[in-house]
């Protein structure tokens, strides 16, 4: 199996992370079939995992929704 680890200095958590993970997630199974091997775990780690100011409001509703 092939097991990646996909390390990032900084990741936006509004829209950066999911055009990230589909990113890594893209390049590990096309590794993985051009090695003719399994897909494996997907192993994220992110040093700074942020939110813009000009995002807050977003994140907020998003809260309130789950309460």
């Amino acid at each position: 199996k092939l097991i990646s680890h996909y390390v990032m200095r900084s990741n936006d958590a509004v829209f950066g992370y999911n055009n990230d993970y589909a990113w890594a997630k893209f390049v590990q199974n096309q590794l993985a079939y051009d090695l003719e091997v399994e897909v494996g775990d997907l192993i994220w780690t992110a040093t700074n995992f942020h939110v813009y100011e000009r995002h807050f409001d977003q994140v907020e509703a998003l809260i309130n929704a789950g309460k």
